[in-house]
């Protein structure tokens, strides 16, 4: 095992066991009037988590007995999430709205939010390309979403079979459309409620993770044919235009083709094509529709925001177009050591502690908002964030999130001597070291969890609730 290899597999153990036992006691919390706080942990945590293990282990002992049928966890997502979808329609807010607008009326940007929020333009391009597409129907972005997950679904699915499968290259993977491992993947990443609850944000989240993802599959397929070369470079370079953050996982991707497939030169051109790639888009694009007048916010703004006491790192609205490093010196040497430990402490708990990657705001909408129509559902998460059902909904994501993670770290320490998972740690670990610095919302992380299914479920292998509890209640007997 390579020193990268165990300094990365390390970070993720460390940053994930630390995330289980804290959260067990104080919850990271999202208040409306958006800012991040913390508040002590109440008695129905347990409760929860106890429902999601049973429910968790009642839905995998089903797969079980019906052979891992593939079929019935793809159906099961889709009705779930159309269901979800008629039951909550939740209309554009905020940013979302700004950007649908914008789609709907051809681009007409007398507000110029586009001089200013450069980085957005090729969300609002997205969607934009659907209305043309599709109309202007609400209904026509959410289903693209749902699509988008289910390939999201299927994709991860098939990235966990090739690394638990003990030959690397595609010529030797099994020929069946999915294999037992393949439909585990499939029946425990159907249960994961934010992807369900995402599908109701029209902005860039969705595609972007099912183009990083994809990215991802390409990859450690470990196919040299030069036209999967290229199809690997474009779709991570949209990603990456798509969804700034990106760029970590492109990082990421580049160095385990650098280390563990030893494709050296081949991992300097995939990184050099994918920035270049990005440059140019970014340039066309800014001058396609903004021209010379361009005034997006430098790096070193959210760099700069990312380090403020209040809020932790918060995006707290304070961004500048002509902040520069030296603004971000300044704000360090003003903190000092100690508060700036501080205050990366506190937005790594909060941005990895949340637990929910904000879905009662961009999943359940804001509770004063109204919907598109009423139904069951939103007469119960209508008026205050403090209903009773967005409290239990809240309740539940959050304990999946933490059963969930606590399998990630088994399954961390499971495939840490297996290189071909190193790239799943050099992701986290990026993510990591990238929000200690940036400005933070949970929902960022967001990218992130088909690497952390994929890491859970290898962990459930390793320690399966199914097999283990009974074994438990038969010694006790004794």
């Amino acid at each position: 095992m390579s020193f990268l290899q165990k300094l990365s597999t390390s970070i993720v153990v460390i940053l994930f066991t630390t995330i289980v036992v804290l959260d067990v006691f104080v919850q990271p919390e999202y208040h409306f009037d958006d800012y991040p706080y913390f508040d002590y942990r109440g008695g129905f945590l347990l409760l929860a988590i106890i429902v999601v293990v049973l429910i968790t282990i009642g839905i995998m002992k089903l797969g079980e007995i019906i052979k891992w049928n593939p079929v019935v966890p793809i159906v099961f997502y889709v009705i779930t999430a159309a269901a979800f979808l008629f039951l909550v329609p939740m209309i554009p807010v905020s940013d979302q709205k700004i950007v649908f607008d914008l789609a709907t009326n051809d681009l007409n940007d007398p507000g110029g939010y586009m001089i200013v929020n450069v980085n957005v333009i090729p969300t609002i391009l997205y969607v934009y390309g659907i209305v043309k597409v599709c109309g202007t129907s609400l209904w026509a972005q959410k289903i693209v979403n749902l699509i988008c997950g289910l390939l999201t679904l299927v994709l991860t699915a098939k990235i966990y079979g090739v690394l638990t499968s003990k030959e690397v290259r595609i010529a030797d993977a099994p020929k069946a459309l999915f294999t037992e491992y393949e439909s585990k993947m499939l029946w425990m990443g159907a249960l994961f409620l934010p992807a369900l609850f995402y599908n109701n944000h029209i902005y860039n989240e969705v595609p972007a993770v099912m183009l990083s993802i994809l990215m991802l599959y390409l990859v450690i397929r470990n196919d040299d044919a030069i036209w999967i070369r290229v199809i690997t470079i474009i779709i991570s370079c949209l990603q990456f235009v798509l969804r700034q953050s990106g760029i970590i996982l492109v990082i990421a991707v580049a160095m385990y083709i650098f280390f563990y497939q030893k494709k050296k030169l081949y991992s300097i051109i995939y990184l050099a094509s994918v920035i270049l790639g990005y440059v140019l888009i970014e340039k066309w694009y800014t001058l396609a529709l903004v021209g010379e007048g361009a005034q997006g916010y430098p790096v070193w703004s959210f760099i700069r925001m990312g380090m403020n006491e209040a809020e932790f790192g918060f995006q707290d609205h304070s961004h500048t177009s002509d902040c520069t490093l030296w603004d971000c010196v300044e704000r360090y040497k003003e903190y000092g050591p100690l508060k700036v430990l501080t205050v990366y402490a506190k937005k790594t708990f909060w941005i990895w502690g949340e637990g929910t990657y904000q879905s009662g705001r961009y999943g359940l909408g804001y509770p004063t908002t109204p919907y598109d129509y009423d139904t069951v559902v939103t007469k119960y998460i209508s008026d205050s964030p403090d209903r009773l059902l967005r409290i239990v909904i809240n309740m539940v994501l959050r304990a999946q999130y933490l059963f969930y993670m606590f399998f990630a770290v088994i399954g961390t320490l499971r495939a840490k001597k297996r290189n071909v998972f190193s790239v799943l740690f050099f992701t986290v670990c990026g993510f990591f070291l990238f929000f200690l610095i940036w400005e933070i919302k949970s929902r960022y992380l967001y990218g992130l969890y088909p690497v952390f299914l994929i890491l859970a479920l290898y962990g459930w292998e390793e320690y399966n609730p199914i097999e283990k509890i009974p074994k438990i209640i038969n010694n006790l007997k004794i």
